[in-house]
């Protein structure tokens, strides 16, 4: 099996939180591995077990060979998705006829740099690589049999490495990952590059014994003991001084009869042993191995005793991974205008228009509007010096409907604070980035109730504050927003009436349909990162694409005012909008940082906020002097003088948000999931939805009509669904994409 995720450089900051600040595993990063490239099974099992993952496990393809192994096909679907991937590398492909020794050479470079540039330009630069996982094992063809063996793996590890770190833009971390316990007839420790190479040290655990008699005690003590078991692992980390993390664990059935079941003291056990050994992160396996004959879905029914024991154990945290890497980036939160840089426009290419397909429009389903939420950005506050905090001061409380806006001001020291709302922990605001003095409680029920917040940092958690008191009223429903403006009469040449869309690749490639004029591409132009979306001037003779490092291209009328592409960012961009005029435009990364260019103007962003999810998408206000983020949770925040008319943020999705489209007079907006599901806000009617469709590719994109009576939904293939007035003019849902789809636009 396989699992990794992964912590670091400032895992003494994390350690100190789990330990002290959390309750017991609940404050140690989780992940989890729900099936290949499925970010909403690890939703459903957070939701499931009233945990926090925010770490995904996944595997590359380790069949088929080295193309098929270093494209590291499909993977790209976890950029976005605001899980940190830990992925298994398998450093000799089946039916590649490679070896340890000729590894250990150099012979295989090329193949780990292509791989490392295909996870940079997916957006995974951060990824934590399990290369060649669970070495000690006898069941992969990269398995250590040897000292001579385990010699060879270490120098290969070392070319692995050196090859990948040498690839620009590259974040990665690496896990030096054997399985639990194995052969005694060599020395595991022959097999270690060094820690120069490793930046975690860990095994993989599963509630497995094969002595006799079969007790809980008995396997567990076996964990420890056994040969490279945990006592081992802990000593062995310590030594190497690297952090202990653990890529898979879980509770199992065996076929044969060897896994303990439903234990609910192994998982006791091992939440404590986490605990004792400041361990960085823990992934579990929630996947069920029925062609192996192994049951390891702790969800599945057959461990109702060990959910318990893990939802006491490991619920409540939401901690999150820093990252391992001290490369700088640019401030995203206070920066008014970003500088110009000298990315230039790109030539036009010729691709034409592609043809027009016989897809029909589906029909019309009865998603309703999930409740309203309130989120707004908190101020951040500076860190300060080392030191046991004593209690903050000066808790103040103020409400607005059911959200409660606490602020207060932090003693010498801190390093973050836990509020408590009736007695209960409810949040670590700004841990592990920024120290913060204020957070907003949204969603309270009706009633009275007490709030106190303590400071912490890596000597313990400091006393509480005083209490504050408040009382949250009855909800009142919101008043009508006012009947839509009809849209301005169309200029002629333009794309009257929304009687056409864009379609845009990763790669750039434009497809024109109905009226919608194209003006060039980038689909013959070699990028450094792939095309995450597209925005069009309003009066259709123009159209802007940007990359995921922000890199702008303009063509048609478009004016190019400037990117962040020669910046070193933080989090990758995932969206454009322009001005009215388009006299500038707006990028937003994942964290919510925003970077104003030309004569638009900054109001704000969450670039300084932890948030549980990644920010997805932006929508302008119609006088360009506000605008909406909208986190893949559904969550929105509002700034200028855009109005918040509700989120799905408090809401169980089946599927994660892609996308947030506003009323043509900004009085409402619209959210689409990646299954179609829409939710509608404000103004915004609901015409209809694929979220009862079996979808072959996932929506990406919402573009609403010229009047906003109607609104077109885009899969990752091109395929186009109209609703409302909006008419379908043609897609690429039947064509053979080199890309897929990423954005759409209605030149109006």
């Amino acid at each position: 099996m396989g699992i990794v995720v992964v912590l670091a450089s400032v895992g003494g900051l994390v350690w100190a939180k789990a330990a002290l600040a959390s309750s017991g595993a609940a404050g140690i990063p989780l992940g989890d591995y729900a099936g290949w490239v499925d970010p909403s099974g690890i939703a459903q099992f957070g939701a499931t077990t009233g945990t926090h993952p925010t770490l995904a496990t996944d595997y590359l393809d380790r069949t088929d060979g080295w193309s098929q192994m270093d494209s590291a096909s499909g993977m790209g679907g976890w950029a976005g998705s605001g899980d940190r991937l830990v992925l298994g590398v398998p450093i000799i492909p089946g039916s590649s006829g490679a070896t340890l020794a000729q590894g250990a050479t150099g012979a295989y470079n090329q193949y780990f740099t292509t791989l490392a540039q295909n996870l940079v330009s997916e957006g995974l630069s951060n990824a934590i690589l399990r290369l060649g996982w669970e070495f000690n094992g006898t069941w992969y063809p990269w398995s250590v049999a040897s000292n001579t063996d385990a010699q060879n793996f270490a120098a290969y590890w070392q070319q692995i490495v050196d090859t990948m770190r040498a690839v620009p833009g590259e974040q990665f971390a690496f896990l030096w990952n054997p399985n639990l316990g194995g052969s005694s007839s060599w020395d595991l420790t022959q097999a270690y590059p060094g820690s120069a190479y490793v930046d975690y040290i860990g095994s993989d655990v599963y509630d497995e014994y094969w002595g006799t008699p079969q007790t809980p005690q008995n396997a567990w003590s076996n964990t420890l003991s056994q040969d490279w078991g945990l006592d081992w692992l802990s000593s062995f980390a310590a030594s190497e001084g690297r952090p202990i993390a653990i890529p898979e664990w879980s509770v199992c059935i065996r076929s044969d009869g060897h896994g303990l079941g439903d234990d609910p003291y192994f998982i006791n056990q091992f939440s404590s042993w986490l605990v004792a050994n400041n361990a960085a992160f823990d992934d579990i396996f929630s996947f069920n191995d029925t062609a192996g004959g192994q049951d390891n879905d702790i969800t599945d029914g057959n461990f109702p005793n060990s959910l318990a024991a893990f939802q006491q154990d490991f619920g409540g945290g939401s901690a999150t991974l820093p990252t391992t890497t001290t490369t700088t980036a640019a401030p995203t939160t206070t920066t008014t205008v970003a500088p110009t840089t000298t990315t230039t426009r790109p030539p036009t290419t010729t691709t034409t228009v592609a043809p027009t397909t016989t897809t029909t429009r589906p029909p019309t389903t009865t998603t309703t509007r999930p409740p309203t939420t309130t989120t707004t950005a908190p101020s951040p506050a500076p860190s300060s010096s080392s030191g046991a905090p004593s209690a903050p001061t000066g808790l103040t409380a103020a409400v607005s409907g059911s959200t409660v806006t606490l602020s207060w001001s932090n003693p010498a020291g801190t390093l973050g604070d836990d509020v408590f709302r009736d007695g209960s922990e409810v949040a670590w605001p700004g841990w592990p980035s920024q120290v913060v003095s204020t957070y907003q409680d949204a969603g309270v029920a009706t009633g009275t109730h007490t709030y106190v917040v303590s400071a912490y940092n890596s000597s313990g958690v400091g006393p509480s504050s005083s209490t504050v008191t408040v009382s949250t009223p009855e909800s009142t429903p919101r008043t009508p927003a006012p009947t839509p403006a009809p849209s301005p009469t169309p200029t002629p040449g333009r794309n009257r009436g929304g009687h056409g869309y864009l379609l845009v690749g990763s790669d750039g490639g434009v497809f024109a349909f109905g009226d919608a004029a194209f003006h060039g591409s980038t689909g013959a132009t070699s990028l450094a990162k792939p095309i995450v979306s597209m925005a069009a001037t309003s009066d259709g003779a123009g159209y802007w694409l940007v990359g995921s490092d922000g890199g702008v291209f303009a063509f048609g009328d478009a004016g190019y005012h400037g990117s962040t592409g020669a910046m070193t960012l933080s989090h990758a961009i995932v969206g454009i909008a322009p001005t009215p005029d388009g006299g500038g435009y707006w990028l937003v990364g994942s964290d919510g940082g925003v970077f104003a260019f030309g004569d638009a103007f900054y109001y704000g962003s969450t670039g300084a906020m932890t948030l549980s999810h990644p920010i997805v998408g932006m929508a302008v206000t119609p006088d360009g002097k506000g605008y909406w983020l909208v986190g893949s949770d559904g969550g929105v925040f509002a700034f200028g003088d855009a109005l918040y008319d509700g989120s799905t943020g408090g809401s169980h999705l089946s599927k994660p948000i892609v996308a947030i489209a506003a009323t043509p007079d900004g009085q409402g907006y619209w959210l689409v999931g990646s299954d179609g599901g829409v939710f509608a806000y404000g103004a915004a009617g609901f015409d209809g939805s694929t979220g009862a469709i079996a979808l072959s590719k996932p929506i990406v994109s919402m573009t609403p009509t010229p009047d906003g009576d109607g609104y077109w939904l885009v899969g990752s293939d091109g395929g186009v669904f109209a609703f409302g007035d909006a008419a379908f003019y043609g897609s690429t849902g039947a064509m053979h994409l080199a890309r897929p789809v990423v954005a759409s636009v209605d030149p109006v």
